[in-house]
């Protein structure tokens, strides 16, 4: 049975899954807190957890983060602009990092940003991202394992 991506997933019946095999379980699906990951693997007694949409809106969520940490909004930023990401590409990912945190008006106008300058200069004027964040850790630069 295919569920729609906004249905929760049937916890008792991946519960009853994970209690009759021996093949490792991975719950799929409706992650939006650090608190849905301890209660799914409390319910269930699964291997593992994946979430697609959490993990963009906070790359940290698994570590706990109830939101994106500014390191990690930061570091994303220095990323992209080291290894040349798109600007369709870097402006997607800020907006799921950011959805919570901007108005409706705020997304139209990061949206509507045509170039990687045009969403720094939006990030720098809202005070999301320090204009020398990139020269003073340029050289040092090391991905953390959010």
């Amino acid at each position: 049975m295919r569920m729609k991506s906004s249905e929760p997933p049937l916890l008792d019946h991946l519960t009853q899954v994970k209690q009759s095999c021996r093949v490792p379980v991975i719950v799929n699906g409706t992650i939006s807190s650090p608190s849905d990951i301890g209660k799914t693997y409390e319910k269930t007694g699964c291997d593992g957890i994946m979430s697609a949409r959490a993990v963009l809106g906070n790359p940290a969520i698994f570590k706990g983060y109830e939101q994106v940490p500014q390191e990690c909004l930061e570091d994303f930023v220095n990323i992209s602009l080291l290894t040349g990401t798109s600007c369709r590409l870097f402006t997607n990912h800020i907006m799921f990092f950011l959805h919570e945190f901007l108005n409706a008006q705020e997304r139209r106008e990061l949206s509507a940003q045509d170039s990687v300058d045009g969403v720094l200069d939006f990030l720098i004027s809202r005070g999301l991202y320090k204009e020398d964040s990139l020269d003073s850790r340029l050289h040092t630069l090391r991905v953390r394992h959010w």
